[in-house]
């Protein structure tokens, strides 16, 4: 999966899991901001891995503070 297809579906992965709009979903968007806690994140986590048939480890997460960080880092993750 590339660019704009991975954004896509990462973006309505999160904010389907996080029942936010996906408008709101933005490269500056804190996680945090749309309510991204521990709990939910490994629930997130598992999510985005069954969508693009992969798993990510539990600290993935760590040091992450915006959506935008979160998907240069699942990009690296998938080799995109």
């Amino acid at each position: 999966m590339q660019g704009p297809q991975l954004d896509d579906t990462l973006r309505s992965v999160v904010a389907r899991h996080l029942d936010v709009h996906v408008a709101d979903v933005t490269v500056e968007t804190s996680l945090e901001e749309i309510r991204l806690d521990d709990q939910l994140g490994a629930g997130l986590l598992g999510a985005v891995g069954d969508e693009l048939e992969m798993r990510f480890p539990d600290d993935f997460l760590d040091g992450l503070d915006t959506y935008g960080q979160l998907h240069s880092a699942v990009r690296l993750a998938v080799g995109a």
